[in-house]
């Protein structure tokens, strides 16, 4: 017989030891964290501070889907390329905005101002660069004869450059209108071109993403091999120093055609865009976007990269600082000096594709829907931020809000939260409620639930006083969920568990690797046990029970076990302060009948008294049975060389495993049933034993019952001597 059973694979996996529950916290620290959030009129430094952005004002929604380019005369009037319809507007010192040229061609997609005030326009696809007088008179000055214009530049002596696609070629058109190839690339497009003061030409490729400096007498140098597949905007300081924006991965998913940032092909006839047409540019490059920086001596820093944001366009701010305007969430970013980053702001259009420095002021052109802002250098008077949903698991009680904060003199900061317990905040959600201020803590009125927003709003009084809000900490205390039980089972009668240790202290809870700068904070969770497994060993009386039992707060369990008969009304403990999900008795005292067992899972471990929760749940019934059966009317009589036997047992609670029989003290043989299933507490048995000698013999029976318990009998018989005798 077997003296142990395997018993859920052999193991059972015990609680781990956990912390009680306790006031926990969600902090906003880092720019990962923030930037899931809503920003508005807030800037967003990459060291996790959030301040009071620029003036960000919108100057003309106009009826152009994309607007590609900015340029300025010298009466300050700004002059913005558009594209579907491809127009040019005329914006005014004092903002009045107009139609100033209209191209029949799809795009215009690059400017340049002359000394004369004469603005060249090149149009795509197909198209032409055109000149147009300040009384807005134009002529087509030049015409490439390639599919894309991408972009111009004008020397100190009035040359024209026009970089082009698909060929990558560089065009110089002189003043008088004649043009001809200045240089060739073996890259597709050459998309961005500046030149610095002494008519050096520099110029971005598409392919593989060259930065090439040309001389003016066209000897080409290669500065930098970008990583990234193309460059889109290039600008140049005072000091002669170049950044470089480039987007895209140069590998090619197999299957698919290469990423472009082509603008779409025209279809015959095409229809005018509504007014507020759809966001149908969406530049979907695998690698996102770097910016670097490369300086006259020839070195080359990376100054700030996006997996998700989409570079089009650069320039400097009032300050100095470089700005650079990204798809597809309309943000403006800042590059500090040092190195730090900031989300400066946002447009309410999906790309901001130009950016030009007008006089300390900065123009921002942008696309979807085509829109003219200007950024200012004074601060914003006031702005908000709302957090990204967090979500608490469970409902919980919100603590108070902690912050670091520079407040200068006349500036102030305010806190609002709500709650609710859908990740909508559309459905039923607390309203917003002002928060308590307490210096740089805030306490909240928002009623307990499983979600919650806070929103931060920073004022000033003057457009030179920046307050800053960083380290954003929510307290918060989730209630207390009773344990749960979901299963309680009755183990095999005669066998007890025995625990074996697996190990003691996890070596992985006791060592701790930091997560890398930049990536979301590390998760520790508290250090406990490993888990165990347990065996059922073969003990007769014994009686077990399992359960698996869990609690939502990560509690420490303890179990108490009760027992109650049938027709009882009170359950008697057996065992309390179980830390194991399983439990097994000596039953060899109990009186044989229907008993049923409860188990109690308890959290007070890890509560104080009076918040301790508990669960209950009972398993099936199952018997207790002490008692062996019973053999009756045993009939023993020799047959030939065999003894015939007869016999009824029975068995008053449980069903009967097995019957045997031995001749004379010999090894014990299987007995079976008349019915040959031993299946019932009462069965009749009738067999032949095996030969046999002559003479007297002890036939010995043994009936078991499924409780191991036995009944033994025997009988002599006297088989008839053999004729030697």
């Amino acid at each position: 017989m077997k003296t142990s059973i395997p018993l859920m694979a052999a193991a059972l996996l015990l609680a781990v030891s956990a912390p009680a529950e306790s006031t926990r916290y969600w902090e906003q620290s880092s720019y990962q964290s923030l930037a899931k959030g809503t920003p508005d009129g807030i800037a967003v430094s990459s060291d996790g501070t959030l301040r009071l952005g620029p003036r960000f004002d919108l100057i003309k929604e106009t009826d152009s889907a994309y607007l590609w380019a900015i340029e300025e005369d010298a009466q300050k009037n700004v002059y913005v390329a558009a594209g579907s319809p491809a127009r040019i507007y005329k914006v005014t010192p004092n903002g009045q905005t107009s139609v100033f040229f209209e191209a029949q061609e799809l795009e215009i997609h690059a400017l340049a101002m002359d000394q004369q005030g004469r603005l060249y326009a090149a149009t795509a696809p197909d198209g032409s660069v055109y000149r147009i007088t300040p009384d807005g008179k134009s002529s087509v000055f030049f015409d490439p004869q390639t599919k894309y214009i991408w972009d111009l530049a004008l020397d100190s002596k009035g040359n024209l450059y026009v970089a082009t696609g698909d060929k990558g070629q560089i065009f110089r058109v002189t003043p008088a209108g004649e043009g001809k190839i200045f240089f060739s690339s073996d890259e597709t497009h050459v998309r961005s071109l500046i030149l610095d003061a002494q008519d050096n030409i520099f110029a971005g490729t598409d392919g593989n993403g060259l930065i090439l400096r040309i001389r003016p007498d066209g000897t080409p140098f290669v500065l930098y091999e970008s990583p990234k597949k193309e460059i889109t905007a290039l600008a140049l300081d005072g000091e002669g120093t170049l950044y470089v924006a480039a987007v895209g991965d140069k590998t090619v998913v197999p299957g698919q055609p290469p990423p472009t940032t082509q603008p779409p092909q025209p279809a015959p006839n095409p229809p005018q865009p509504p007014k507020n047409p759809p966001s149908v540019f969406t530049l979907n490059l695998a690698g996102g976007s770097e910016v670097y920086r490369i300086t006259p001596d020839g070195s080359t820093q990376k100054l700030w990269s996006s997996r998700n944001d989409i570079v089009y366009s650069l320039a400097f701010g009032s300050n100095g600082n470089v700005l650079i305007g990204t798809g597809n969430d309309g943000k403006i970013y800042e590059i500090e000096p040092g190195g730090p980053y900031v989300n400066l702001t946002r447009s309410q259009s999906s790309q901001v594709t130009a950016l030009y420095n007008a006089g300390g002021e900065v123009l921002a052109a942008a696309s979807n829907v085509g829109s003219i802002y200007r950024l200012r250098p004074e601060l914003a008077s006031s702005g908000s931020f709302v957090s990204e949903i967090f979500d608490a698991g469970k409902t919980a009680q919100w603590g108070r809000l902690q912050w670091r904060q520079q407040l200068p003199a006349n500036t102030s900061v305010r806190i609002e939260t709500r709650s609710g317990n859908s990740s909508n905040t559309l459905l039923n959600w607390s309203p917003w409620k002002p928060a308590r201020i307490e210096g740089n803590e805030a306490v909240p009125d928002s009623p307990r639930a499983r979600f919650l927003q806070w929103k931060i709003v920073l004022e000033s009084a003057r457009g030179d006083r920046a307050p800053q809000i960083s380290s954003i900490r929510a307290a918060y205390l989730p209630n207390n969920m009773p344990p749960a039980i979901e299963d309680v089972q009755n183990t095999p009668p005669g066998y007890r568990f025995q625990t074996i240790n697996i190990g003691v202290l996890s070596q992985q809870a006791k060592n701790l690797t930091l997560q890398p700068i930049g990536a979301p904070p590390l998760n520790v969770p508290p250090p406990g046990r490993t888990p165990q497994s347990s065996q059922m060993t073969g003990d007769k009386g014994y009686i077990g029970v399992r359960w698996f039992a869990y609690d939502d707060n990560d509690d420490t369990l303890t179990y108490s076990v009760f027992i109650r008969g049938e027709g009882e009304k009170e359950w008697k403990l057996l065992k309390d302060e179980i830390a194991d999900m399983f439990y097994s008795w000596n039953s060899n005292n109990w009186p044989d009948g229907t008993y049923t067992v409860k188990v109690v899972a308890s959290d007070s471990a890890s509560n104080p008294p009076g918040e301790a929760l508990s669960a209950s749940r009972e398993g099936t019934p199952f018997e207790i049975d002490n008692t062996p059966p019973e053999i009756r009317d045993l009939k023993a009589a020799p047959d030939g060389k065999r003894i015939q036997i007869a016999f009824h047992a029975a068995d008053r609670i449980s069903t009967l495993q097995s019957a045997e029989y031995s001749i004379d003290g010999g090894e014990w043989r299987d007995a079976l049933p008349v019915n040959r299933v031993t299946d019932s507490r009462e069965l009749d048995y009738q067999f032949s034993s095996t030969e046999v000698t002559g003479g007297e013999h002890t036939v010995v029976l043994r009936v078991t019952d499924r409780f191991q318990n036995e009944a033994v009998a025997k009988a002599v018989v006297t088989v008839g001597q053999a004729a030697s005798r």
